[in-house]
């Protein structure tokens, strides 16, 4: 509601980056930590469904907007959005409620839990998980402009992006439940990383079709990592140790989603579209190898290939 009232940069920067955000990270935090206290078998489909509701919002949400801006302006359509989503936030207070009693003496960020090593190489790897996905989705409009491309193309590559993410954190938590959740996301980040690579680097910018499938491949395969990345450190501590684990990992994450985007677009604007692919494409390179030697390390330095982990 406030945002609709906003008219200069630092009523939208405190509006919606500071009060937007830091709401945003403690319901994610909340709602992720509460799966692990009802769910251990089913965890990364429950997950996977539980994430695959940004996904739909994000789908669903810029095609509302787009409707509302050209028909009511700027101040309708957006309390129209945040009565939606006070509809939604009352129904997830209402039934969302935990099984294990809390511990107010515990923190929901410990620095301690970096003691093991294996909780390191995690919080590296989705530290550049967060880096890329919410680069690319925050700069793909940017990009397909600086590309050359339509508008047309800049608003539904955003809309194949996250109709393809809702699907990627729904499916693969089916098979990570069967072979291992480490196993589903590193194939997951192998994918992605080689169609970056082999693909989106060098034929990416070059016509509608060919980023249209490289977008869909990036939003199915990055929506099993924001729906998998949580599950895989769930199996690096206790279920009551859970939400302080989840808060410590993405508390370090967080400065991922902050950094990525003045940097790309700065990468970007200096250089060109496909130098700041070749750029995330790197970043994804440490962030799978971090995640091998997490799942290493959680097998005490035995890599064993069909292990479900």
């Amino acid at each position: 509601m406030l945002l609709a009232e906003c008219t200069k940069y630092w009523q939208f920067i405190l509006c919606l980056s500071i009060l937007g955000g830091v709401s945003s990270a403690v319901i994610t935090t909340v709602s992720i930590a509460v799966l692990s206290h009802w769910f251990q078998r089913r965890r990364a489909l429950a997950s996977g469904l539980c994430m695959a509701g940004s996904s739909a919002g994000g789908a669903i949400i810029p095609l509302i907007l787009q409707a509302l801006f050209a028909r009511k302006g700027w101040k309708i359509a957006i309390r129209i959005i945040a009565f939606i989503a006070l509809g939604c936030y009352t129904l997830g207070i209402i039934m969302v409620r935990g099984r294990l009693p809390g511990r107010s003496s515990k923190a929901m960020i410990d620095f301690r839990a970096f003691r093991s090593l294996r909780l390191c190489f995690l919080t590296v790897a989705v530290f550049s998980f967060e880096f890329i996905i919410f680069g690319c989705a925050a700069l793909l409009p940017t990009y397909v402009r600086f590309a050359g491309m339509s508008t047309t193309v800049q608003f539904y590559s955003l809309t194949v992006l996250n109709s393809m993410s809702f699907m990627g954190r729904v499916l693969p938590g089916f098979a990570a439940d069967q072979y291992g959740r480490f196993n589903v996301l590193l194939c997951l980040v192998l994918v992605t990383l080689v169609v970056m690579a082999a693909v989106w680097l060098p034929w990416g910018s070059h016509n509608d079709a060919t980023l249209y499938a490289v977008v869909a491949i990036f939003g199915f395969s990055s929506g099993g990592w924001l729906s998998l990345a949580p599950v895989c450190a769930g199996q690096l501590c206790r279920t009551e140790e859970y939400g302080r684990y989840y808060g410590t990992i993405y508390f370090v994450a967080a400065f991922g989603v902050l950094l990525t985007v003045p940097v790309g677009g700065d990468l970007l604007q200096s250089t060109s579209p496909q130098v700041l692919i070749g750029f995330y494409s790197a970043v994804l390179l440490v962030g799978f190898i971090a995640l091998a030697l997490s799942r290493w390390a959680l097998l005490d330095w035995h890599w064993k290939w069909r292990v479900k982990l």
